[in-house]
């Protein structure tokens, strides 16, 4: 059985090696993974594990990288031999191909969490500025959110694929609207927009049902801020250390074996 996890830095682990930590920018420096892999709950499972989470994603990022792991890696296995986990981020994060004078790669903008400097390149500058102005809203990444998750789910089903959905650092029927640890009522929120929606009736209950048969049902946050009483033990800054993955490692352990 191959466990393939994928997420932000609450999968990938905000640990870095000591001995680098002062020639490290990032936590996913490929010179920090003999270090920090073994440190982060997916290395600590019962089932060997494949980690390709990565600090600062959008569940963009994650849904593109699960569709594109996932696919090469059955050609060499039968789906029957594996698993998949998604820790999923924060929903307000939002990816853009972005083509440039200063990259051509994918870009992850946090308009709700952290304030970005775009001062190397004007052109991203004036867009990121018009985008929280115009188009950044409750609305667009909260249905966005949504459809991540169906279709995500039903890739895996039509893989016959068997997987686990967990909401890292917001609560699993809320989300992130003020930086980490403020949320509002996810289904409420939903209910305002679409009461009027017949359409959204089954939309509604398919997530429902998806979150009631797929997701665990706390977050990995309030499992460790509630269970173990408080951040002081279980995080370093705002997120877990390697206690608290250890912790997390054993409720998602549990939860393999139930489900195989």
């Amino acid at each position: 059985m191959i466990i393939y996890c994928d997420g932000d830095s609450w999968t990938a682990g905000d640990i870095l090696d000591p001995k680098l930590k002062n020639n490290l920018k990032y936590v996913n420096d490929s010179r920090n993974d003999e270090y920090r892999l073994p440190r982060v709950w997916p290395g600590m499972l019962d089932y060997k594990s494949i980690n390709k989470s990565e600090a600062g994603s959008s569940n963009d990022a994650i849904v593109r990288r699960v569709y594109r792991n996932v696919l090469s890696l059955l050609k060499k296995h039968d789906p029957k031999d594996l698993f998949v986990i998604v820790g999923w981020s924060s929903p307000e994060r939002k990816d853009f191909y972005y083509r440039g004078k200063s990259h051509n790669s994918w870009d992850t903008l946090y308009p709700a969490q952290v304030e970005q400097d775009f001062s190397y390149d004007k052109d991203l500058k004036e867009f990121y500025r018009i985008y929280l102005e115009k188009f950044w809203n409750e609305e667009e990444y909260l249905e966005r959110y949504i459809q991540q998750n169906l279709s995500l789910h039903h890739f895996l089903v039509n893989k016959n694929i068997k997987h686990l959905f967990f909401d890292t650092f917001y609560e699993a029927k809320s989300t992130v609207i003020d930086r980490m640890w403020k949320s509002i009522d996810l289904e409420k929120k939903i209910e305002e927009w679409y009461r009027h929606d017949e359409y959204f009736i089954h939309y509604k209950d398919e997530f429902t049902k998806l979150r009631e048969e797929v997701f665990v049902e706390f977050s990995m946050k309030d499992f460790l801020l509630n269970t173990y009483r408080g951040r002081d033990t279980m995080f370093d800054g705002q997120h877990p250390n390697e206690k608290g993955h250890r912790h997390w490692a054993v409720v998602i352990n549990k939860l393999i074996k139930d489900r195989l």
